[in-house]
Formats: structure tokens, C-alpha cells, sequence
């Protein structure tokens, strides 16, 4: 596809071409954030078990990892694919 001049302008489609990966990105975002807060509400106050709890909490703190692991992976934060 021909790179066109930003300031002469787009057509529709080439302008919603130019930004669906970010689009789709920003989508997966913010549907993991949702679920994700859900969860967090939701999981400590239906765990009534103590033992559980400890569970719980280790849990809660793997995910974090997880979720700051996926955040240095990121090809939003970087402007290129994962490798």
C-alpha cells in the first residue's frame, strides 16, 4: 500500500486502517481491566475460608507479575509487534 501525505488527508478506510491495531489493542485493554476488576471485588468477598485467603492473596500477586510482564511486552508501549 502507497503511503499517502498525513496533512493531504485519508479516506475512510485508510484512516481506520492506519489505527486498528491500536484500536484492537486499546479494546483488549480495556476488556482486561474489567474483568479484572470484577475479580478483585468480587474473590476476596466470597472467600471466607482463612487458608483460602492466604491462597487468594498469593494469587492476586502472580497475576500481578503476570500482568506487569505483559506490560513490557507490549507492542503499544514499544510501536512495534512482540517478538
Amino acid at each position: 500500500m502507497k503511503k499517502r501525505n498525513v496533512s493531504a488527508g485519508a479516506s475512510f478506510d485508510e484512516a481506520l486502517n492506519s489505527v486498528a491495531v491500536q484500536g484492537w489493542h486499546a479494546t483488549e485493554c480495556h476488556c482486561m481491566y474489567y474483568m479484572a476488576m470484577q475479580a478483585l471485588e468480587a474473590v476476596p468477598a466470597s472467600i471466607t475460608d482463612p487458608n483460602a485467603q492466604v491462597w487468594a492473596k498469593t494469587t492476586d500477586r502472580l497475576c500481578n507479575c503476570l500482568r506487569f510482564s505483559h506490560e513490557t511486552r507490549s507492542f503499544a508501549n514499544t510501536g512495534s509487534r512482540p517478538r
